[in-house]
């Protein structure tokens, strides 16, 4: 394994086993969190219709956390930094701009469709600071205030762990799942996942836990529960779909 792959995981070389599986883990992290919104835009392209039950503000919600975490990894102010979650959410934060536009431009609302062009100028600019930021942060080695730091590692995860906990609790209810394309949450399930296997193999290659691997494992692993809960009330949607299409033949 290269100086590069070593700095860009965080790694530490010594611990071979671990490093491997972090790297193997942390790879599929990024090309899966890259393509979180991609699931639900090739939908939406190819449909031209907004789901029913998008609530919009979920998906703002998810775009802080995104771009919230291009900014923590690049400005971690432990020894290694997150440079792979920050580099991964600065490219995710652009392609999910673009599925924010197209949901609202495709929505059967008229005064929600007036805001589409809106929506992509404000998510691309973010985008856009927050990406100089974070290479700024990655390239000059910027540390924030530690106090700073707590906070954020917080804030951040929770807003992409709880953005669409609204919408599962409406389903649950409903006992319909509904809100967002079947491809984007099982995305959103296995990002979860390699996320939360990641941060596990992070933790045995450096001997130890600190604060912002402890609060991920924790944030990820109840939006895993999240995620998984949906995947499971989509199945048994499925299920019964095809039953009641039995009986009708």
């Amino acid at each position: 394994m290269n100086d590069f792959l070593k700095n860009f995981f965080t790694l530490n070389p010594q611990n071979k086993v671990s490093a491997y599986f972090a790297f193997i883990f942390g790879f599929s992290s990024i090309i899966l969190t890259i393509s979180v919104g991609i699931p639900q835009l090739v939908s939406l392209l190819k449909t031209k219709k907004t789901p029913k039950g998008v609530n919009f503000y979920t998906f703002w919600i998810f775009f802080t956390g995104v771009v919230g975490w291009a900014f923590i990894g690049s400005w971690d102010p432990n020894p290694a930094k997150m440079a792979a979650a920050a580099y991964a959410n600065m490219v995710s934060a652009f392609i999910f701009s673009f599925t924010i536009f197209f949901s609202y431009k495709y929505s059967e609302t008229t005064k929600i469709r007036k805001k589409a062009w809106l929506s992509l100028v404000i998510s691309l600019f973010i985008s856009g600071v927050i990406t100089a930021l974070a290479i700024w942060g990655i390239v000059e080695k910027k540390q924030m205030n530690k106090h700073l730091f707590d906070v954020c590692i917080v804030l951040f995860p929770m807003l992409t762990t709880l953005s669409f906990f609204p919408v599962a609790l409406k389903s649950l209810e409903q006992k319909r799942f509904t809100g967002m394309s079947k491809g984007m949450l099982y995305t959103l399930l296995f990002i979860n996942v390699a996320w939360l296997l990641y941060w596990i193999s992070l933790a045995f290659n450096r001997n130890g836990l600190d604060s912002g691997i402890i609060t991920s494992i924790t944030w990820q692993t109840a939006a895993l529960l999240i995620y998984l809960s949906q995947v499971i009330l989509l199945i048994k949607n499925e299920h019964d779909d095809k039953k009641q299409t039995k009986i009708k033949i």
